[in-house]
């Protein structure tokens, strides 16, 4: 009886110290870490009024290097500061039947933080979080068609602002220092606001995550 006790105390020791080869990488690994993210981005202008306006969708990159703290096993924070570029516009019809189709180039500073959880034993995080995108520069052309025909000006976008996201994540490690990730950013305050008019940049992220050992 005393061996048979032993067996099933020695089988439920075992199971409940069995670890992934991902876990048992991690083991003895500072709490901080540095890490960089890469990867592309689909962005969705929402346009406010919407009548008599037709969006374009834009392509774009994020280059963002990150700190990360282990609170505990499952649990990190994520801070990070990077640069991302943009493509976007939309076209206009104005009451008078003229026409405007903005096409708009656009780089931003961008901050956050998040907070991440790690699955137990599949390698595999979600995320939620908080950042701003502050515009450093956007260059909008403008082919329009008006009473004299059509015609094309270019310039400073004026006018724009930092918007805020509630940031939405998941990602899967394909080894212990790079993982895929996947995102979606909801604006929360606009990217353009001005006389009634606002604008939304909608994101989609899908990248690499790099992290040092």
């Amino acid at each position: 009886m005393k061996r048979i006790t032993f067996l099933f105390a020695l089988l439920a020791t075992s199971s409940f110290a069995y670890q992934t080869p991902y876990e048992q990488g991690l083991q003895g690994e500072s709490p901080v870490r540095f890490g960089l993210d890469v990867g592309g981005v689909f962005t969705i202008p929402v346009v406010w009024p919407e009548y008599g306006t037709d969006t374009k969708l834009g392509l774009g990159l994020r280059i963002v290097p990150a700190i990360e703290y282990a609170v505990s096993d499952r649990f990190d924070l994520r801070a990070f500061a990077g640069y991302e570029f943009t493509t976007w516009g939309y076209r206009f019809v104005n009451s008078d039947g003229s026409t405007d189709d903005y096409s708009v180039n656009t780089q931003f500073l961008t901050l956050g933080m998040a907070g991440q959880f790690n699955f137990p034993r599949r390698g595999s995080f979600a995320s939620l979080g908080f950042s701003t995108d502050i515009p450093l520069h956007s260059e909008a052309t403008d082919d329009f068609v008006d009473a004299t025909g059509p015609g094309t000006s270019s310039g400073r976008f004026t006018g724009d602002q930092p918007s805020v996201f509630l940031d939405f994540g998941f990602g899967h490690q394909i080894s212990q220092s790079v993982a895929l990730v996947i995102g979606y950013r909801l604006p929360l305050v606009p990217y353009y606001e001005a006389d009634g008019f606002t604008i939304d940049l909608d994101q989609i992220n899908v990248g690499l995550r790099f992290t040092l050992p």
